[in-house]
């Protein structure tokens, strides 16, 4: 029954138009705390800034990762919020929030590199930055969508406060399975948060270092967002960037995501507008198709 109301939800939420609502990052020095709140009053508060190191975390709620400086540039609908950190072992981080007044970019930079930084968790992360506590969604009783595994062939679905149940998934074959999977990891992909009715959503996903980026359920209404938890090293320079947009209305919301992230790296859409498969009807002979082992009779595979 949760499944399908969440299911239902999002069904719902493809047909309604979609208006942006603002997303604030606030960052309170003093506490080392942050926060995200929208518009309409929606918050999620930041959990811990967490690195690891020389075979350790360190995190900024017991002081082994310290805040050395804090500042804020520009204003109105663009502003970056910037954080530089220091290990107890004198290893510089920053993290930064970029806000386009649609969207906020979350990003870690490693200016120095790091070494012994894996998890030994590849489904993990070796940084939590941004990590949110999404008690208030699940409080109002908010669903999520990961579009997940290979292909996307298994997504899964559920209410925000299970992110760390095992999911049921249904193969293009139609038969259940138990996947062995929670939100996000390494077969993780965009994560699609909505409420009840479909009327808003939030969309997270990576928005750089794609192939090295985990989205990583810390308990079962957190979400921590990080470099692959088994990467053993960064290299100096480094950096990886997340993405969370806040608008009205699914699939406007997806595609206002996808539109900014083709804009952020200069893509435009006439690859996919202009594709044989995209533009035309016909059939598929990839391995496990029909015709991949028949041909129409009296033809050869070239015929």
């Amino acid at each position: 029954l949760k499944l399908s109301c969440a299911m239902r939800a999002f069904l719902l939420g493809l047909s309604l138009c979609a208006s942006e609502l603002a997303l604030n990052f606030s960052f309170a020095s003093e506490g080392r705390r942050y926060a995200v709140v929208s518009s309409d009053g929606l918050t999620l508060a930041g959990l811990p800034v967490r690195v690891r190191a020389d075979n350790r975390w360190f995190s900024s709620a017991d002081g082994t990762l310290v805040l050395k400086n804090a500042s804020v540039s520009g204003n109105g609908s663009s502003s970056t919020s910037e954080q530089i950190w220091e290990t107890a072992t004198g290893l510089p981080v920053c993290t930064s929030v970029f806000s386009d007044g649609a969207a906020l970019y979350f990003t870690t930079t490693w200016p120095r590199g790091a070494n012994g930084t894996s998890a030994g968790d590849a489904d993990g992360v070796v940084s939590e930055f941004p990590a949110l506590d999404m008690q208030a969604l699940a409080a109002e009783n908010w669903g999520f969508y990961d579009f997940h595994g290979n292909q996307m062939n298994y997504n899964l679905a559920g209410r925000v406060g299970q992110f760390q149940d095992k999911r049921i998934y249904i193969d293009p074959n139609g038969q259940y399975h138990l996947a062995n999977a929670t939100v996000g990891g390494q077969q993780g992909g965009l994560v699609l948060l909505f409420d009840a009715t479909g009327s808003k959503s939030l969309v997270l996903s990576a928005a750089s270092s794609f192939m090295a980026a985990n989205v990583h359920p810390v308990a079962g209404d957190r979400l921590a967002m990080g470099a692959m938890g088994r990467t053993g090293s960064i290299p100096a320079g480094w950096s990886v960037t997340f993405v969370l947009r806040y608008a009205s209305g699914i699939r406007p919301n997806i595609q206002a995501w996808g539109a900014a992230l083709r804009a952020r790296y200069g893509r435009t859409e006439d690859a996919r507008r202009g594709d044989l498969t995209n533009t035309h009807l016909g059939y598929s002979t990839d391995n496990g198709a029909f015709y991949y082992y028949e041909t129409e009779k009296k033809k050869n595979y070239h015929e």
